[in-house]
């Protein structure tokens, strides 16, 4: 009985262990400069869109774009933050949106637009949605992650579009988070029969 109570506690220890570890966040970018981006607060830097929230942040470019990779397929949900100056939890008066797409298939390093022509549009975001952390939700697992700047269709006086902080993806889990929960429940199982 000690065993199996012993099993169980390991079991659902690991488990939330591995729930815990879910989020991931952007390895790496691809992205170039369109000419609408200039270089103040290091806003053409595309290292700057990589890793947790930090306020630091690459700027996409007024109708650019930049396709994301987190190292490791990702389902679920995705959490993007955007930097705005003095938006607080209203940017009406410097508007910004982007479309959010996801794709496995992509010539990652071409930055080749024509590319994103197998992704799925999962809908838009805009920077009073994405301040702080705004999350879109999705169905699949995927690879990449892209944001096309929109911010011309809704009358922004942004020069440089959408401005990218951090992205974090869920992780897809991995099979021992499966086997844990199963020998969880069989230790269950067994603990109450034994009464």
């Amino acid at each position: 009985m000690k065993l199996l109570k012993g099993l169980l506690a390991i079991s659902l220890l690991s488990l939330a262990a591995h729930a815990n570890a879910g989020a991931i966040y952007a390895t790496d970018i691809d992205w170039q400069n369109n000419g609408t981006i200039g270089g103040t607060n290091d806003r053409d830097n595309p290292a700057n869109a990589l890793g947790s929230p930090d306020g630091e942040f690459t700027a996409i470019g007024l109708g650019g774009f930049a396709v994301f990779e987190f190292g490791e397929t990702f389902i679920g949900s995705s959490s993007i933050w955007e930097v705005t100056f003095g938006c607080g939890n209203d940017c009406g008066h410097y508007p910004e949106k982007a479309q959010v797409w996801v794709g496995n298939n992509y010539n990652f390093g071409s930055h080749d637009f024509s590319d994103l022509s197998d992704f799925t549009h999962l809908g838009d975001i805009t920077n009073t949605e994405a301040n702080g952390g705004g999350s879109v939700l999705f169905d699949g697992t995927w690879t990449y992650l892209a944001l096309v700047d929109i911010s011309a269709t809704i009358s922004s006086k942004s020069t440089d579009g959408f401005d990218v902080d951090a992205i974090s993806v869920q992780k897809v889990p991995e099979p021992q988070t499966f086997v844990l929960l199963g020998l969880g429940l069989i230790a269950l199982r067994a603990a109450r029969k034994a009464k």
